[in-house]
């Protein structure tokens, strides 16, 4: 299964897992109708690593804020992928994070936290 972070959410947050509040945003002016209280952070999806460090990932304090980094994600090529959505999440500040992978095979299954 290779998922972009905004649909692993939605499988998550389906089953019952609690995740951040966020939006799918396909164009820049769905901001003027987002759902979730800024601050936010706007977060390009695609299929690469190095979101971040590649300016894929920015924050907004509010709508126009928003409007003009949606505005340059969607202009952003990251390893020459360009997103056709952005993921518009809560902005929270964490002491510690924990990442979770899980590997499957028909032989085992592993997690990783």
């Amino acid at each position: 299964m290779d998922l972009l972070e905004y649909q692993a959410k939605e499988l998550f947050r389906e089953t019952g897992i609690p995740v951040l509040p966020s939006q799918k945003i396909r164009h820049p002016q769905d901001l003027k109708g987002l759902k979730i209280p800024y601050p936010v952070v706007l977060k390009s999806q695609v299929r690469v690593g190095g979101r971040g460090k590649a300016g894929g990932v920015r924050f907004a304090a509010n709508t126009i804020d928003a409007i003009a980094a949606a505005q340059a994600i969607f202009h952003l090529p990251i390893q020459e992928e360009y997103p056709d959505v952005l993921l518009a999440e809560a902005k929270y500040n964490a002491d510690r994070e924990f990442y979770l992978a899980i590997l499957g095979s028909s032989e085992f299954e592993v997690i990783i936290v």
